[in-house]
């Protein structure tokens, strides 16, 4: 079997263009990661509540120095906002 060049030229696009969206999703990770690590500190010598993940990896928990739950979420930007909001009611 011959390959024409448009076909590897099309090919060769598909795996780049793939390659850039995993490195933006790692990126995008990483960023929200930092964000959740400096918000949660700053909230936790605040107020004393820190995060942890709950049952599994994918799953973010909010709690008192108690160890009360009071937030949880499976999504990280809902929980970066969720910090954001906790920050903004102890200022």
């Amino acid at each position: 079997m011959v390959l024409s060049l448009p076909t590897i030229k099309k090919t060769v696009q598909r795996t780049v263009k793939s390659i850039n969206n995993t490195f933006f999703d790692i990126d995008n990770y990483a960023h929200e990661c930092a964000a959740i690590s400096e918000l949660s500190r700053r909230l936790e010598d605040l107020t004393g509540i820190y995060w942890i993940n709950g049952a599994d990896v994918f799953t973010y928990q909010l709690r008192e120095s108690c160890g009360e739950i009071i937030y949880e979420t499976t999504d990280r930007a809902a929980l970066i906002n969720e910090l954001k909001i906790q920050l903004k009611a102890v200022k």
